[in-house]
């Protein structure tokens, strides 16, 4: 910002008046003279122009006019222009806020007087884009399967205690969000401001299991029945029968009803039944 005043140490206000115009770049004729205290006078400008400074913030994301001072004598105010021109040589050159700097302007000629650390441009933050979601559209004793699978593996929770829920063939077990893109941001100089993109979440399938073809959904495949189960992070269908070795014998596990109510119906171990070939000795 250009000085519009100097304050020197002189034995007179001759002398006093070429040492300051000296030190301004003015001729003697454009500056004014007076004492301020011993042998100190404030020698100024008759006429200079209102200045305005700017300033921008270490990370580049807010910019100020950190001066902007009214005219002196017969001197030009500063005008929006003027701003925006010192914006654009400070390397501003978006989110910049015109009406700020209209309110700015006509508020310091209006009163006269220096205004400071006003902002007038403002960078836009980036948004992170949002990670996977795993929605199960099933419980384990009564919870979420993340958080009965996560037990299990830490020993915490007897696998034989667990409530599974029934499901047959189509139904769903799981739909999958996948990640979002992030948002850059920017700065006002123009730079971009990367956003985090969203951290994708796999699911391994397990027996029982199919992906649709929309590649988020997973459903119980095709005449399966059984119970919905997530063991160490692999979607399953766990098959109630168990056929001994020898086709001898036919084991049945029933599970007690969940607490959303879904259990093995009849229906469903006929179903598995006629599948697996057992005929007789039902």
């Amino acid at each position: 910002m250009k000085q519009t005043f100097v304050v020197v140490n002189s034995p007179d206000e001759d002398t006093a008046r070429g040492t300051g115009s000296a030190l301004l770049g003015v001729p003697t004729s454009e500056v004014s003279v007076r004492p301020s205290g011993d042998s100190a006078f404030v020698v100024s400008l008759t006429n200079a122009p209102g200045q305005a400074e700017i300033s921008v913030s270490e990370d580049k994301m807010t910019a100020f006019v950190s001066a902007i001072t009214p005219p002196v004598g017969e001197g030009a105010p500063v005008s929006a222009g003027d701003v925006l021109q010192a914006l654009e040589e400070s390397g501003v050159v978006a989110g910049i806020d015109r009406e700020a700097i209209e309110r700015i302007v006509k508020k310091v000629a209006d009163s006269g007087e220096t205004e400071r650390d006003i902002p007038v441009a403002q960078g836009r933050p980036p948004v992170d884009g949002a990670d996977a979601r795993l929605d199960y559209r099933f419980l384990l004793n009564g919870e979420s399967p993340d958080v009965v699978d996560a037990a299990r593996r830490a020993g915490t929770i007897d696998e034989d205690a667990i409530v599974k829920e029934a499901v047959a063939a189509g139904d769903i077990l799981l739909v999958k969000t996948p990640p979002e893109a992030a948002v850059d941001g920017q700065r006002v100089t123009g730079d971009a401001v990367p956003g985090r993109p969203g951290t994708d979440r796999g699911i391994e399938v397990g027996a029982g299991v199919v992906l649709l073809d929309d590649g988020v959904t997973y459903a119980v495949a095709d005449g399966v029945a059984g119970y919905a189960n997530l063991v160490a992070g692999k979607l399953c269908v766990d098959d109630p029968l168990s056929v001994s070795n020898d086709a001898m014998s036919v084991t049945l596990t029933v599970q007690p009803r969940a607490a959303s109510g879904r259990m093995l119906t009849a229906d469903m171990v006929d179903g598995l039944l006629v599948r697996r070939g057992v005929s007789h000795g039902i």
